[in-house]
């Protein structure tokens, strides 16, 4: 995933801090000069005098004295140790956080200092330092020169931790200065300083920087050597107590390399450690994270749960967080997931805390949020104005990540309004404003784009911002991703369901147990004299036991149609992501496809441009017959021009209808003509992907079959997946190198009385015979890990049954003998009658 790459990239260098040019004092010396008199003059040692040089110790960083910060830093923590308060560790992290002022270590540190907080029981709410804007920058040849004295004069110090945080902003330089060997050496010091102190969240952050680095670098072996290190810490890890931190060190990593389905797995555990413990600022922490991540996958249904569950952490613990910027990132979450009625509730909830700062901030979100429903709802004149003003107060303030994508809704409104040519104003504004690492909506924007160029009949640029979009598309993969993240998700739900169910019937049987052992009790004391009251005890019991066995039963049933509704929405999801993966399928086919037309109109171009010149030189010379000749053939390539340009707008336009969600509606469709085409874009496709496929295909269709009345995309989808399969078979049976081999696909139509039959056949090496009765259920795949997503054939299984037919399959599996016939033919059976 590229978008996560450079996310990565992107915190990287937030570690590195912007950089300027010079010194910057961010505070008065006279403030300072003020504090130091105030600790020259205190007298004893006590808190005050703790709290005292915690503060001059930032202020002094704030100004570039580091030997001055760090010395007062050790003495207030040496001073807290001495006089028993516990209080001074967590000013000691705070104050560690205000030298590193930005990044990810600064979340460590506040992390930190957070966690002692909760050990000491205090009810009052926790605040964090707040630095000055703009620090720690600049951090350049001057400030370097005061790190590397400042290390040399604290290098025996025990607090390690001050020599950590000095080497994080010395590795800030290096990266500045492209030093890249110097930026290694101190990446492996860090990580050689937290392992001696024992703290895995450093240590990992270190190794993902390690590993951006190499990537950076194109090192692809430190790559390998940095991933062995990982998984050789993890297994030396034998602390519970650190199940949590570790899940979700290890989740942050995961998420940061694009490998999203670990990082899941790893979010999900995290969450069932503190939820156990009551960490409510980490459980809001990882739901943060897990809401980026639904949203880098477009998965906005999920992105929309996880946020609010973070909202009602926040809210119900009251935790010390800006409200304002959260109820800002819920509307627009919500907004994705086309929740408008929540979207608007945070939208209120925002408008309660705007101050004179935040005024036009709110009043440019609220302008956005309403134009986006509108447009939503089709109300594209009524959504031009809200999003216009919205995009004016955007500009103004440079509100970047804004601007953009009120840019592009209003080229998306005008487009419908078939106003095109403001359409495209709008969409080349979005695109000079967009951010690289915006690649939702640069998809978006290149797909627009090609139709406003299409309408426009600009057939040259809408190909080319068509191809854009189906190389984004192709690269991405996010419709694989999100598929296996979904499954990660219900493996999830179903263990926790299995660890419930353990545990209640254990609570069953102990209960059982205690119910025989009292009966036995009571029998053997009252004895005969008892039995009547023996009886109503009995009686009363069992109402009270079928009472509680009730309500047992109505709280599993409302956790099972949970478990169902939830299902039932990751089922939906993978439905899309497996429509997005065939749309992935065709697009490197078309691409080719279109290329052939393209071609001979730029070589009868070239032709034509010399016949013109020979003609004008005839003409000077009085030869009008070689004219009139020239003229002739100069005619025939304008009509072959002429020809292959319409058959590259027609491939165009197929493209652009695909692209956009289909009607539904069955319609008369010419099968011969589908299968044939959907064969040739596989084809194409698999060889735009991997060079090295070849394979044969063959025809054979029955020109009595017709038109038949179908939803053509749907029955397309079906015949892709089927091809794709044929090829896919046929191209790993050419790899074991099998002599004489030829790998062949063949397409076939065939009426049968009231049906037609299509076949798609291939030489493959089979299906083995006890995995041929589940090939049509969900999730089950043949293929390696990550190659295929199990739904292929369940999908178009019910396509197929959804047209009134039938889908059978007919195989013989190659038991590796030496030119063994072997294959599989899938045929799909149609009814024709509706013709």
């Amino acid at each position: 995933m590229k978008s996560i790459k450079l996310v990565v990239g992107l915190v990287f260098l937030l570690f590195c801090s912007n950089l300027r040019a010079q010194d910057t004092l961010y505070v008065d010396p006279v403030k300072i000069d003020s504090l130091k008199a105030l600790l020259d003059e205190h007298q004893g040692d006590d808190i005050e005098k703790v709290r005292l040089l915690n503060e001059y110790a930032r202020l002094s960083f704030y100004n570039r004295e580091l030997i001055q910060g760090f010395t007062a830093t050790i003495e207030a923590s040496d001073l807290s140790e001495k006089i028993g308060y516990k209080e001074g560790e967590i000013l000691y992290h705070e104050t560690l956080a205000a030298f590193l002022g930005a990044a990810d270590m600064v979340s460590y540190h506040h992390q930190k200092a957070r966690m002692l907080y909760t050990k000491l029981n205090k009810s009052d709410s926790f605040e964090t330092v707040q630095v000055p804007e703009g620090y720690p920058n600049p951090i350049n040849e001057p400030y370097y020169r005061k790190l590397i004295i400042a290390l040399e004069h604290f290098k025996d110090i025990e607090k390690k931790e001050i020599l950590a945080a000095m080497y994080d902003h010395l590795g800030g330089y290096y990266f500045r200065t492209e030093n890249y060997a110097e930026l290694e050496l101190t990446f492996r010091k860090l990580i050689e300083i937290y392992e001696e102190l024992g703290e895995l969240y450093p240590i990992f952050l270190y190794y993902s920087y390690r590993t951006f680095l190499a990537s950076r670098l194109g090192d692809t072996e430190e790559i390998k050597r940095i991933e062995e290190e990982i998984q050789k810490l993890v297994a030396s890890i034998q602390d519970n107590k650190e199940t949590g931190p570790l899940n979700f060190t290890l989740a942050n990593y995961y998420a940061s390399k694009g490998q999203q389905t670990i990082a899941v797995e790893h979010y999900l555990r995290c969450i069932d450690f503190f939820e156990s413990i009551d960490d409510y600022w980490m459980l809001a922490d990882v739901y943060s994270e897990m809401t980026n991540l639904y949203n880098n996958l477009e998965m906005f249904d999920k992105a929309a749960e996880t946020m609010e569950n973070r909202i009602r952490i926040i809210e119900s613990h009251d935790l010390n967080l800006n409200k304002y910027n959260e109820y800002n990132r819920a509307m627009w979450t919500m907004y994705d997931a086309k929740n408008y009625d929540k979207a608007i509730h945070y939208r209120d909830l925002k408008e309660e805390l705007v101050s004179k700062q935040n005024k036009e901030d709110f009043l440019a979100d609220s302008y956005s949020l309403e134009g986006h429903i509108l447009l939503d709802q089709n109300k594209f004149e009524d959504a031009i104005p809200f999003l216009e003003r919205a995009l004016e107060i955007s500009l103004r303030s440079n509100r970047m990540s804004s601007d953009e994508w009120e840019a592009y809704r209003l080229a998306d409104c005008y487009y419908h309004l078939k106003d095109y040519k403001t359409a495209l104003k709008y969409a080349l504004q979005s695109q000079e404003l967009l951010d690289a690492g915006n690649l939702r909506l640069k998809r978006y924007l290149n797909l627009i784009l090609a139709e406003i160029y299409d309408a426009l009949d600009s057939q040259n640029k809408a190909y080319k911002h068509l191809k854009i979009y189906t190389d984004l598309l192709k690269e991405s993969k996010e419709e694989d991703v999100a598929s296996l993240v979904i499954r990660a998700e219900v493996r999830s739900i179903l263990d926790k369901k299995e660890r419930e169910i353990d545990i209640l019937e254990q609570e069953q049987y102990l209960k059982d147990q205690e119910n025989k052992t009292q009966r036995l009790w009571i029998i053997s004391i009252g004895g005969a004299l008892l039995s009547a009251l023996l009886v109503s005890l009995i009686l009363y019991r069992n109402n009270k036991n079928r009472q509680k066995a009730n309500r047992i039963l109505q709280t599993q049933k409302e956790r099972i149609q949970e478990t169902l509704t939830e299902l039932k929405v990751t089922q939906s999801q993978l439905v899309q992501s497996e429509k997005m993966a065939s749309l992935g399928e065709l697009t490197a086919g078309i691409a080719h496809e279109i290329q052939n037309p393209l071609n001979f109109v730029n070589n009868f171009s070239e032709v034509s441009n010399e016949l013109i010149d020979e003609m004008n030189e005839e003409i000077n010379k009085g030869d009008l017959d070689e004219v009139k000749a020239i003229s002739a053939d100069l005619k025939q390539n304008l009509e072959k021009i002429n020809h292959h340009g319409k058959r590259a707008d027609a491939i165009v336009k197929g493209m652009l209808e695909h692209s956009r969600a289909g009607s539904g509606q069955k319609e008369l469709t010419d099968i011969n003509a589908l299968t044939d085409e959907f064969l040739r874009l596989a084809y194409h496709g698999l060889r735009a992907k991997d060079k090295s496929f070849n394979a044969n295909f063959e025809t054979n269709f029955d020109a009595t079959v017709g038109k038949v009345n179908i939803i053509s995309q749907d029955i397309g989808r079906v015949i892709l997946n089927l091809i794709n399969n044929a090829f896919y078979a046929v191209n790993e049976r050419k790899k074991l190198g099998e002599e004489g081999y030829e790998p062949t696909v063949i397409a076939s139509t065939k009426k049968s009385g009231n049906h037609l039959e299509i076949s798609i056949a291939d030489n493959g090496m089979g299906i083995p015979s006890e995995i041929k009765d589940k090939i049509f259920q969900p999730f089950f795949t043949s293929k390696p890990t990550g190659q295929g997503t199990g739904l292929g054939l369940s999908l178009s299984y019910d396509i197929v049954k959804a047209h009134g037919g039938e889908i059978k399959v007919e195989s013989k599996e190659n038991k590796g003998l030496p030119g063994q016939q072997s294959g599989t033919e899938f045929i799909i059976k149609l009814p024709i009658q509706n013709t």
